[in-house]
């Protein structure tokens, strides 16, 4: 069935699209956050390296800004998505020699004053420039996940892909770290696509979810439309209270239902 001229012209100013041979489509507009929730083994993660193309699909595609992604073009991809790493190498490295290794990438080559305006601007905006000295490898929480961020921003993504940043941190650093994350989104107007082991962040943060099972979507939609208690029931077999809040909407899980 052909797309409505809305749909395609929405689609048309996604800077990052999927299809899969399933016929499966995921778009992400600028200044829009997408969650992808599920349970453990659902296959948020490995979506996530899909569209980063760190894993080669059986079938479909990855586009950004319209360009189809090869599988090869892993640093490319990794540099304008803004892939956030989830650790770093032991490598003796400051933390503004690591993201200068960062800008230079392939290259290989000495910085030009562009790149250290860009390793500074990235360190500044992340909240890590005070640790600019500071090894970089045995930055923890907080401070370690500020420095993925400016990492992802060196080469000024359209694009930024995470794996659960908030892991490992303490209810302050987790909502520092996604305000920061909102405000790159508005001021940027990035694409932001993270995967949420916490449901009740994911609503809070974004635009929209998507949920998976068993590496396939099951729902799409705002968190409204998205965590509905028949809904989770299936897919986490968990009982879940919903409940509107002043901030937004929040899920309890309240039982584990029978096999």
């Amino acid at each position: 069935m052909a797309e409505s001229p809305q749909v395609m012209e929405t689609l048309a100013q996604a800077p990052l699209q999927m299809t899969d041979s399933a016929n499966v489509h995921l778009h992400v507009l600028p200044g829009e956050w997408l969650g992808l929730i599920g349970a453990s083994g659902a296959g948020k993660s490995t979506m996530l390296r899909l569209l980063a193309r760190l894993l080669a699909p059986f079938g479909g595609v990855v586009r950004l800004d319209g360009r189809l992604v090869q599988a090869g073009d892993t640093l490319e991809a990794a540099q304008a998505m803004g892939l956030i790493p989830c650790g770093l190498a032991a490598t003796g490295l400051t933390v503004w020699e690591t993201a200068a290794v960062a800008r230079a990438g392939s290259r290989g080559c000495r910085l030009g004053s562009e790149d250290r305006q860009a390793v500074n601007w990235a360190l500044e905006r992340a909240g890590v420039a005070p640790l600019a000295d500071r090894l970089a490898e045995p930055l923890l929480g907080a401070a370690r996940q500020r420095l993925f961020v400016a990492l992802a921003l060196l080469h000024s993504p359209r694009v930024l892909l995470l794996d659960d940043p908030t892991i490992a941190l303490d209810a302050r650093e987790q909502l520092a770290l996604l305000q920061l994350l909102a405000d790159f989104k508005r001021t940027e107007q990035l694409a932001v696509v993270t995967v949420f082991d916490d449901l009740n962040l994911a609503a809070r943060f974004c635009e929209r979810l998507l949920l998976l099972r068993d590496g396939r979507p099951v729902a799409g939609g705002t968190p409204a439309q998205v965590l509905t208690a028949p809904l989770l029931e299936q897919v986490m077999g968990v009982e879940f209270y919903r409940l509107e809040t002043p901030f937004g909407l929040q899920v309890f899980p309240v039982r584990i239902l029978s096999e």
